[in-house]
């Protein structure tokens, strides 16, 4: 039997997180895999000495979640056992790849032993150091706000919204140019170089440098936060890489934006295409190749430490998915906090009531939904060489906006 080989990591507190409840003298604790699963907020964060997971790992595309969670949960000098069987989702030498590419396990680890047994095959890893920082809490936060100053009204309910908050500890950085009343808890970092062109990569990076608190969300001037956004953010917890959450629009529908994938292979040169592979995921969904918007972001100091945003890209650059897709490889983990929303004051994009999305899999990204004749209209046009940066393109879409009750800053409504 294996445990004969494990026997002696099975010391003192335990969960066994596997479907089927392998160790009789753990605690059982299993939940369905996917964005939604908060293991630390069930067993508390670093509570146990050992975790067992068994055939669980590669059962759905969700690992790195899983990895993520079951890493938290160990205390430090605890030990994390996983097993698999190989199969097209996972095998066991991409499983050790993917965790020495985490940034949660970077030089917190060790891998105590590995072995296969009964058709499994087995690692131990050892955890080295904590994954708590000094100082970081949940009731601590820096709110950072980009804007050139055309919208000084949204501005101040944007404060006043974080203020109804009642957040313990909490700054707000305003980044660009603002006119109104200076207090206490705002800090001001004047900047409006390349303000045409729309420079929210370096407003983003100065809000970050100058933070005080370790949990920064960063927002455009349009954003502003539904009363229960704190606790929303206390359902979820303090451990997190980057979150995004929805942003509510001020349409009859009430839809929301923040979670979408670009799906695999994309390019810079993707986004000028008439046809984007962009859409909505459900909730508790997750893929490799999610982003989160420009307008609204949350992650760690430590994390922006890691990857910044980048400042050769301007507003309408793509310059969120760039930054989403750079933080995936290098093993930062994005996911969707559905419990803490935000609203915006306008709709910046053409809405198509979420008619674009992918279907929900647990195995693999789901199939692309939208409307057909939209789609193949779009490919078609793509084939006859139109691009979105052409100026007869821009002329449309600045027609449909207006159609449809959308603006962006550079539009005489903004």
């Amino acid at each position: 039997m294996r445990k004969d080989i494990l026997k002696k990591y099975f010391l003192g507190s335990g969960v066994d997180v596997s479907r089927i409840h392998y160790l009789k003298e753990a605690l059982h604790q299993y939940a369905e895999p996917n964005n939604l699963y908060l293991l630390k907020n069930i067993i508390g964060v670093e509570s146990q000495d050992y975790l067992f997971a068994s055939d669980i790992i590669n059962k759905t595309k969700y690992f790195k979640i899983l990895l993520y969670e079951w890493f938290v949960v160990i205390k430090i000098g605890g030990y994390l056992i996983i097993e698999l069987k190989d199969n097209g989702i996972l095998d066991y030498l991409g499983l050790k790849r993917i965790i020495n590419s985490l940034k949660l396990y970077q030089d917190k680890y060790s891998v105590i032993e590995e072995y296969e047994k009964e058709g499994r095959k087995g690692i131990v890893i050892q955890k080295k150091k904590s994954i708590i920082k000094l100082g970081d809490s949940i009731d601590k936060w820096t709110f950072g706000i980009v804007t050139n100053g055309k919208r000084q009204e949204f501005i101040e309910k944007s404060i006043e919204s974080i203020r109804a908050l009642h957040i313990p500890y909490y700054e707000i950085i305003i980044c660009g140019t603002y006119f109104g009343k200076k207090a206490k808890d705002i800090k001001y970092i004047h900047f409006n170089e390349k303000d045409d062109k729309g420079w929210i990569t370096k407003k983003k990076n100065f809000i970050c440098e100058n933070a005080q608190y370790e949990n920064i969300t960063v927002i455009h001037d349009r954003i502003y936060f539904d009363k229960n956004w704190f606790q929303g953010m206390k359902r979820w917890g303090n451990y997190f890489d980057v979150l995004s959450c929805p942003i509510v629009l001020p349409t009859k529908e009430h839809n929301f934006t923040n979670w979408e994938t670009v799906g695999p292979g994309w390019k810079k040169e993707d986004d000028q295409k008439m046809f984007h592979s962009n859409a909505k995921l459900d909730p508790v969904d997750w893929d490799e190749n999610v982003y989160v918007g420009g307008a609204f972001i949350t992650l760690k100091k430590s994390t922006w430490k890691t990857e910044k945003w980048n400042e050769d890209l301007f507003w309408g650059d793509a310059e969120d998915i760039e930054y989403s897709l750079r933080q995936h490889r290098n093993g930062i983990i994005i996911r969707f906090n559905p419990y803490a929303k935000v609203k915006s004051f306008t709709v910046s994009g053409v809405s198509l009531k979420g008619a674009i999305h992918y279907q929900k899999n647990s195995q693999k990204l789901g199939k692309y939904h939208a409307p057909f004749f939209l789609t193949y209209l779009l490919k078609f046009l793509d084939f006859l060489g139109f691009r979105r940066n052409q100026k007869v393109v821009n002329y449309i879409i600045k027609f449909l906006k207006q159609k449809t009750g959308a603006t962006d800053w550079r539009m005489k409504k903004s």
